[in-house]
């Protein structure tokens, strides 16, 4: 049923996000709209999997890149990096 499916769906999301290597490497690479992209797409994959404390902090990194606010940039995206990889290392558990 349902339950099935959102497991599903959790064991994916962890399998594509455990195989990214070094981050988010377009922002490494300057390429800060890319990027912004990037963490769209994450704060909505997150959002509709309800890891609602990841999805802030992907929001949070999203506005800092969008608003070219290097000065809090990487403490965002330092912070959800390190949900990211718990929120990984907990769904592998499942």
């Amino acid at each position: 049923g349902n339950e099935q499916l959102y497991r599903k769906l959790l064991a994916k999301f962890a399998a594509r996000m455990g195989m990214r290597q070094g981050g988010f490497v377009s922002l490494s690479a300057g390429d800060r709209q890319t990027a912004h992209n990037e963490l769209h797409t994450l704060k909505g994959v997150t959002a509709n999997l309800s890891l609602a404390p990841l999805a802030d902090l992907v929001l949070a990194a999203e506005q800092a890149v969008k608003h070219d606010d290097t000065e809090h940039e990487n403490e965002c995206i330092d912070a959800m990096s390190r949900e990211l990889d718990a929120v990984i290392k907990a769904l592998s558990k499942l």
